[in-house]
């Protein structure tokens, strides 16, 4: 099915909101899926683009003259297998711009659009940034970044103060050097929303060893803070190293969990730069079992976090539809809480034993 986004004019509405916002609009953040029954309400807020629905989404790559010319109007294709009357949504990134039922055989869909239908989407991000002293950080850029693309930049004025716009979604703060920095945080901004962070601190980075680590192969050591406000998540930060050879993490002050993932081994801990033990640091490596996460529905759509019991996130993904698929994690109490399409969140406590467990999104 050929999806199709134009201005009232006839031109593409994605190169046209290219030209009004160049630094927003990436390849992939206008885009179209398919439901089983008309939206009534955004998507939950993410860092990806192209998840839920029942089709696969993909830009469309003109193969002939006449579609050359055409290549604006077309934003991109959907497969779809459906015996009944589907909704196609017209999505910015997560935010609902428009909908049409499409008829069993369809194999087209226009939405007309201009670009000033799309502008009340936006959302502004607002912030003041402060040194450890509690004196305003002038001139600073604090990046709002995507997981892959996209993002914005807020520039601090004589006090400190920024603000920037973004698209509907969830984004990636940044700030400082090899020296000082934020916290490394994860903020939801939603469709037309004014989302405020208050004052965030650049601090000094501490620098914490870790020794050389007891396990064969390569590994992935990934860190979270865990000292995180209301209206952030952290962001996890990823180091990589071989067998036989430590590594320095360089925080910002505060909690961090880091869980060192080795092919066939895991180790979780929780670091307290402001009471940390004899350093370096030792990580002790735990065998893992399989956890099976399934789920049944078609039209499903989830977003997954997994902690341990104390706390420590060691899991986080999103996908949508029928899926079976296996993680692995050491045996031991957990916690999964997961947002469905309709925007309810679960919480449910599972053990994994000396033989793994079963997680069943319903």
């Amino acid at each position: 099915m050929t999806i199709k986004a134009v201005t009232p004019a006839g031109e593409g509405l994605f190169d046209a909101m290219r030209g009004a916002r160049p630094r927003l609009f990436g390849e992939r953040q206008l885009w179209a899926a398919a439901f089983m029954a008309p939206l009534t309400h955004d998507l939950p807020l993410s860092d990806r683009t192209e998840v839920g629905g029942l089709g696969r989404c993909w830009r469309a790559r003109p193969r002939s003259s006449r579609e050359e010319q055409q290549r604006g109007a077309v934003l991109c294709q959907l497969i779809v297998t459906a015996e009944a009357p589907l909704t196609v949504a017209l999505l910015l990134r997560s935010a609902v711009l428009a909908q049409q039922t499409v008829e069993v055989g369809q194999d087209e869909v226009t939405f007309p659009l201009a670009p000033g239908d799309l502008l009340p989407k936006l959302a502004t991000v607002r912030l003041r940034l402060l040194d450890e002293r509690g004196a305003p950080v002038v001139g600073a850029h604090v990046a709002i970044l995507g997981a892959s693309e996209g993002g914005a930049m807020a520039v601090t004025d004589s006090l400190g103060r920024g603000a920037a716009e973004v698209l509907p979604g969830r984004w990636r703060l940044h700030c400082g050097d090899s020296s000082v920095s934020i916290p490394a945080l994860e903020v939801e901004a939603a469709a037309g929303g004014m989302l405020d962070l208050g004052d965030l601190v650049l601090r000094s980075i501490a620098a914490v060893p870790i020794a050389p680590l007891d396990f064969i192969g390569s590994c992935t050591a990934v860190v979270q803070g865990l000292d995180v406000p209301p209206w952030a998540c952290s962001s996890g930060e990823t180091h990589q190293f071989v067998e036989e050879q430590g590594f320095t993490m360089y925080l910002y002050p505060g909690r961090h969990a880091i869980i060192a993932k080795a092919t066939s081994q895991w180790a979780i801990g929780v670091i307290d730069t402001n009471a940390l033990p004899p350093l370096p640091l030792h990580l002790e490596f735990h065998d893992v079992v399989p956890l099976r996460v399934e789920s049944e529905r078609a039209d499903g759509y989830w977003q997954v976090g997994i902690r341990t019991a104390m706390g420590v996130p060691v899991h986080s993904f999103e996908f949508g539809g029928a899926h079976t698929f296996f993680l692995r994690l050491p045996a031991g109490s957990y916690e999964a809480a997961w947002t469905d399409l309709d925007r309810r969140r679960t919480v449910r406590a599972f053990t994994l034993g000396p033989d793994g467990g079963v997680l069943v999104l319903e």
